[in-house]
């Protein structure tokens, strides 16, 4: 995960510092290049990917649920995933509420609650740092 984390943030740095419209495209077609290849990971490599990659973006050491589209049905898939993909432990800090019945569909298929992390969230505005929220830790046992 890390490497291809490391590949995409280059090429936003890349693009960024492109100053021309060709330098651009190049970047924009090793961008196409980078989805094929998370593509051919398989589903699930993909998937986790884009949820470890928004944890990354802000900072966070473990891959973060925070509830957005994540349903009871879904959290069995996902943690099958996590498996698939040697995650070891994740953040889930949602505040619907269903949280309780998707954490407890956690529990079902063989997570661990380990207790509770403060996590950041979005960037502050006009200031440094992070807010943050509570979140519970599950480990995947």
């Amino acid at each position: 995960m890390e490497k291809h984390y490391n590949t995409l943030k280059e090429l936003h740095n890349a693009f960024d510092a492109a100053t021309t419209e060709e330098q651009k495209n190049a970047i924009r077609a090793d961008y196409k290049k980078f989805e094929k290849e998370l593509e051919s990971q398989g589903q699930a490599f993909s998937r986790i990917f884009w949820l470890y990659e928004a944890s990354r973006e802000k900072e966070n050491n473990l891959i973060d649920l925070n509830g957005d589209g994540l349903w009871s049905n879904d959290a069995d898939l996902l943690i099958k995933d996590f498996r698939d993909c040697k995650i070891k432990e994740f953040t889930y800090s949602s505040t619907w509420s269903s949280a309780n019945e998707i954490a407890w569909v956690f529990i079902q298929n063989g997570c661990t609650l380990k207790g509770m992390t403060m996590i950041n969230t979005s960037k502050k505005t006009f200031s440094e740092g992070y807010d943050q929220k509570p979140a519970y830790i599950f480990s995947i046992d």
